[in-house]
């Protein structure tokens, strides 16, 4: 199967916004298939939260089979 997890971490600007984490996930699916992604954010306030705060995606994907 050769599955992998990985893990990104980014950061929100506001709720709909993560830095980071869509160009990485986009990089990976180039040469991956993604099979599975968990997403959590977080901060050390409500106030950071909504303002911003971390967020992480730890995603399961498998390396894409090279045609011969």
């Amino acid at each position: 199967m050769n599955e992998e997890w990985f893990e990104f971490v980014g950061y929100s600007e506001s709720q709909t916004k993560y830095v980071n984490i869509d160009d990485q996930l986009n990089e990976l699916s180039k040469t991956h298939e993604i099979i599975e992604v968990h997403f959590s954010t977080y901060s050390s306030s409500d106030w950071n939260y909504l303002s911003g705060g971390t967020a992480t995606a730890l995603v399961k994907a498998r390396k894409r089979e090279v045609a011969k």
